[in-house]
């Protein structure tokens, strides 16, 4: 008896957690610790984990 095995498709993601957290506050990219310091000091929040986790849960509604 032979078995056969469905292959389901896997998708690798990388999320920079401080992607964009310069923005809302009014600063320009975030890249580097002094940019980073200073948007956390003006009140913002890391969001790019949060906006990974709907976009991926959206996407798994889609394929199921």
């Amino acid at each position: 008896m032979s078995t056969v095995r469905q292959l389901h498709p896997a998708i690798g993601v990388v999320v920079n957690p401080v992607a964009g957290v310069g923005g809302p506050v009014g600063l320009v990219g975030s890249d580097g610790a002094a940019v980073q310091r200073e948007a956390y000091a003006r009140g913002a929040r890391a969001r790019a984990t949060d906006r990974a986790a709907v976009a991926l849960a959206a996407l798994a509604d889609v394929l199921r």
